[in-house]
């Protein structure tokens, strides 16, 4: 049987149809009168079979799972149909059925439509679940690719709140990728309407779903004022609701919005002597991710306010996670301010010191040190070209210095070779934000400018890193004669004397230069 196969329980979702073909198209062949006894009338699939396999293309998700499941949904109602005229149930579609034709339409809608090619992805998929649901709701209506018709095949269904959640959560994964999602989140709420008039409370779950799709229906400040009004309805919002109401105002650039209604819950906290909420560190990410999008000239300084808040701690602050880290030093390496450097160094060494401190797996703790690294350099690198020139002196140095501390750091979890387990390409852009650095930042000291560039081109080249961006900026940074002797007597790379300009192209130079390069 299919439940006890192989690809029905690890979403081999395509064998698992196959076999349901042929179990078909066995038993079909059996009711034949010249196959007497009919031998594979044993293999007749039943409601439940056709679940196992609905179930392994939700599983499987992706772009087809969607349309794959409406294909069999329909498959089954034609059968179901036939053997209604026969005064049998064997194989009738029941709400689990139901609930995963939606679940697999909800997977498919998460996935965009980047060809447009007409395929059951993104809205077209929510849009057929939402229809899909109406099929159900309102059985005795004229006949359709869903109901076959008028109190035949489905109305004893009745569609309950995973029916109903389901749906909304394909709205919600369409409104990713839709550049207006209002009328997606305009069904949403119709939809959690809908529940309650059929006697179905909407839980904690709906209304979250519901807000997640007006926060990402880009309908600017009025659609994040919906979802807060949403969250006033509720009896008790949980963490997730605030901070979905609080990315849906974030999304709208109203970060002080976010900010005032953290303050509301703190306050809330002291008054009733209940910090549960307050205790999550999710919560003072969100709001430091909303600074981090804001366009308000001091955002910054106020995410900065708030980790050095989260570091003081107090009885009911949760502690800075890496993530804390990185949301405020990604917030100073885009601003103007003239000090970013020196404020981004400060974060990171802060960062680096608490991760000490946290068991974090090496992987992951790589990536996200090797990350805050180059946002130092970014910071650096772009500087404003109105700072003063102690700023611009300060962001130099810091540049030197966090580009050797990175490359001196003890990695945690590497191989013998001390790179194995890191991110290649957020190396190789480490390199690249050094060069854009040392050239924005040392224009008055082109001797030292193009000593540390040779220095790291090398480097990079001896790693195996080098990409096509790097050579470009060095060979845009670098005058011609030093760029002729870095290559020959540090790289031992033999070039054509008579060149008077830089003819060496990329894909010309020696392959384990980049054996180790992303792109």
């Amino acid at each position: 049987r299919i439940q006890f196969w192989p690809p029905a329980n690890i979403g081999d979702a395509s064998s698992a149809e196959a076999i349901l073909d042929r179990m078909i198209s066995l038993y079909s062949s059996s009711l034949q009168e010249n196959l007497g006894s009919g031998a594979f009338r044993s293999v007749r699939p039943n409601t439940r079979t056709f679940n196992m396999v609905l179930n392994a293309w939700s599983k499987k998700g992706g772009a087809e799972c969607g349309g794959r499941a409406l294909s069999i949904w329909k498959r089954l109602n034609i059968i179901a149909l036939e053997e209604e005229r026969n005064g049998e149930t064997y194989s009738r579609p029941d709400v689990i059925t139901f609930n995963t034709v939606l679940a697999a339409l909800a997977k498919s809608a998460d996935v965009e439509n980047r060809d447009g090619k007409e395929k059951i992805v993104g809205e077209a998929a929510a849009q057929k679940a939402v229809e899909l649901l109406d099929s159900i709701e309102n059985p005795n209506v004229q006949p359709n690719q869903y109901n076959h018709g008028k109190n035949r095949g489905l109305t004893h269904i009745e569609p309950d709140e995973i029916s109903y959640n389901t749906t909304i959560s394909a709205l919600a994964n369409a409104s990713k990728n839709c550049s207006n999602g209002v009328h997606l989140a305009v069904d949403a709420e119709n939809l959690m309407t809908r529940m309650k008039k059929r006697g179905i409370e909407p839980s904690s779950y709906t209304f979250n779903s519901v807000m997640l799709v007006w926060g990402r229906s880009s309908g600017g400040l009025q659609s994040a004022q919906r979802a807060e009004a949403l969250l006033r309805s509720m009896a008790n919002p949980t963490i997730v609701s605030w901070t979905t109401v609080m990315n849906a105002y974030a999304l709208a650039d109203s970060a002080r919005k976010v900010e005032s209604l953290l303050n509301e819950l703190e306050q809330q906290a002291t008054e009733q002597n209940d910090h549960h909420l307050c205790n999550s560190i999710v919560l003072y990410n969100t709001v430091l991710h909303s600074l981090g999008r804001s366009s308000d000239d001091d955002a910054p300084t106020r995410s900065e306010a708030l980790l050095q808040r989260l570091e003081r701690g107090s009885s009911y602050l949760p502690k800075p996670d890496f993530i804390s880290y990185r949301l405020v030093l990604t917030a100073l390496e885009h601003c103007k301010h003239p000090d970013k450097a020196l404020r981004a160094r400060s974060v990171l060494d802060r960062f680096l010191q608490s991760m000490k401190k946290q068991n974090i797996l090496p992987p992951l703790l790589q990536d996200n040190i090797q990350e805050a690294f180059n946002s130092v350099l970014t910071a650096c690198a772009y500087t404003p070209s109105n700072a003063s020139v102690h700023f611009r002196h300060e962001a130099a140095r810091i540049l030197v210095e966090t580009f050797r501390d990175m490359n001196s750091y003890d990695w945690p979890g590497n191989g013998e070779d001390g790179n194995t387990k890191r991110n290649n390409g957020s190396i190789q852009e480490s390199y690249t934000l050094f060069i854009q650095g040392c050239s924005h930042l040392l224009g008055s000291s082109p001797c030292e400018r193009q000593v540390l560039i040779t220095s790291a081109f090398r480097e990079c080249c001896r790693k195996g890193l080098l990409n096509l961006v790097i050579w470009d900026k060095f060979c845009k940074f670098v005058p011609l004669e030093i760029i002729r002797s870095t290559l020959e007597d540090h790289l031992g790379y033999n070039i054509d004397h008579t060149f008077e300009t830089v003819t060496v192209r990329f894909e010309d130079l020696p392959q384990k230069w980049s054996e180790r390069s992303t792109s």
